[in-house]
């Protein structure tokens, strides 16, 4: 490569991260550029994966709270289970890909649920499983969300843990995007059908993200393939399951308390839409907000302290929160919910 400074082509043969000079010359400058990219496309995935969280809170009668709790609550879940799946689907399906093919092919994809969305939500009467359906195609902001961390392979070995924490601070920032969506929509359009937006803002933003990352981003030859390889080995790997388990555990629950925050204010203590949105968003932007400092304090005390800790004290806001519930003490049970997205941000 003669021109570091230049941006890499797909056929480049070197990149060097390592090299103190060639990244002081123009590799920093390549590498972040490529971050905030990719972090833009994960950021806006992961709000179109959970934009039937908050939508679901603006369904007229006829479609959201005839279909009770059971249907809401599926139509939350569906896309974060869609999501799951298509995950190492799409990993292992676009491993060959460079990373801005990639993060184009992943966030060019999320016009299919933000379109869908916004068609069924123009007609009343919809029936749940149509709901369902469309909702499911949500997942495919977890494909996105997944990519955007393989931008910190163009960084040192020694900023890649920073580089991968700010891309899924971005990305779970997508979380809070929507929710504020969801707000302005709340207090602009009161009962109206306007909520429709809440899906239709997301269309300009994937055009967006798909745009600049086909412009701007770079491919890395040398994480190619790197994907593509089977999952059997990994499997056999006890930490792997520790892992996942920890993963679970932590980021499986600022997902899940995330979301279910204005749904349980909203439907187990009437609260209204605009309460629910904004006591969720601002939970979840704490949360976000403290995913790295959690990256430092691992470095200060040790990874496994921190995790310790932070799972402890879940358990502990966890235990409030429920018997908060039981008790119908909304305020109580705001907070310990909050502390404990915060914790699960960690």
């Amino acid at each position: 490569m003669t021109n570091p400074a230049a941006p890499i082509r797909p056929a480049a043969e070197r990149w060097d991260a390592e090299d103190p000079g060639f990244w002081e010359r123009g590799g920093r400058h390549v590498a972040r550029r490529n971050l905030l990219l990719a972090a833009l496309g994960g950021h806006v995935g992961t709000s179109v994966r959970s934009m039937w969280a908050v939508l679901v809170l603006f369904l007229p009668a006829g479609d959201g709270p005839a279909f009770g709790p059971g249907g809401t609550s599926l139509l939350l879940v569906t896309p974060l289970v869609a999501g799951a799946v298509l995950r190492p689907v799409a990993q292992r399906a676009l491993g060959r890909l460079g990373g801005r093919d990639r993060t184009v092919v992943t966030t060019a994809a999320l016009a299919l649920p933000v379109l869908a969305a916004v068609y069924v939500l123009q007609r009343p009467g919809a029936p749940l499983w149509l709901l369902v359906a469309v909702a499911a195609t949500a997942g495919a902001g977890e494909a996105a969300a997944a990519s955007s961390s393989g931008a910190a392979a163009f960084f040192p070995r020694r900023a890649q843990d920073r580089a991968g924490a700010v891309a899924t601070a971005a990305a779970d920032l997508g979380v809070a995007l929507v929710q504020t969506a969801g707000v302005v929509a709340a207090v602009t359009a009161g009962g109206s059908s306007s909520f429709v937006w809440i899906a239709a803002v997301h269309v300009p933003l994937v055009a967006l993200a798909a745009g600049v990352a086909a412009l701007r981003m770079d491919n890395l030859p040398v994480a190619r393939g790197a994907a593509v390889r089977g999952p059997r080995g990994a499997l056999r790997d006890p930490h792997v399951w520790g892992l996942s388990l920890l993963t679970l555990a932590t980021a499986g629950s600022f997902t899940g308390y995330g979301l279910a925050f204005g749904l349980v204010l909203r439907g187990g203590f009437g609260s209204s839409a605009v309460a629910a949105l904004a006591c969720a968003l601002l939970a979840t932007v704490l949360g976000a907000a403290a995913r790295p400092f959690g990256g430092l304090l691992a470095g200060l005390c040790g990874g496994a302290r921190v995790t310790l800790v932070s799972l402890v004290g879940m358990a502990a806001g966890t235990v409030v929160l429920a018997a908060a519930a039981a008790r119908g003490a909304v305020g109580v049970f705001a907070a310990a919910s909050t502390a404990v997205i915060v914790l699960a941000g960690l």
